[in-house]
């Protein structure tokens, strides 16, 4: 079932979006659909529902960030190489 990903309403209707082609069958050209919430009249693609709301709701509070794994590896010191014995000329 289709969510509105601003609202979360069930209500959808879609619409052809006739300013995008996206190709041809014979002569008619296919056009691109857009899908909009009747609740809200929030427009989107079809592709788009899995995206994060444009809006987040009040409710739902913002989950606190995180500092990423890769920043905290860089602050580790890194191991010291072993120095290499000096090298003998030859005899």
């Amino acid at each position: 079932m289709r969510k509105c990903p601003n609202c979360g309403s069930t209500s959808i209707k879609e619409e052809i979006d006739r300013s995008k082609i996206i190709g041809y069958l014979l002569h008619d050209p296919i056009y691109e659909k857009t899908l909009v919430c009747k609740n809200c009249t929030h427009r989107w693609k079809s592709g788009e529902e899995a995206q994060k709301p444009a809006r987040p709701s009040p409710e739902e509070p913002e989950p606190p960030l995180e500092e990423p794994e890769s920043l905290i590896e860089e602050s580790k010191p890194l191991p010291e190489e072993p120095e290499a014995p000096p090298e003998e000329p030859p005899t």
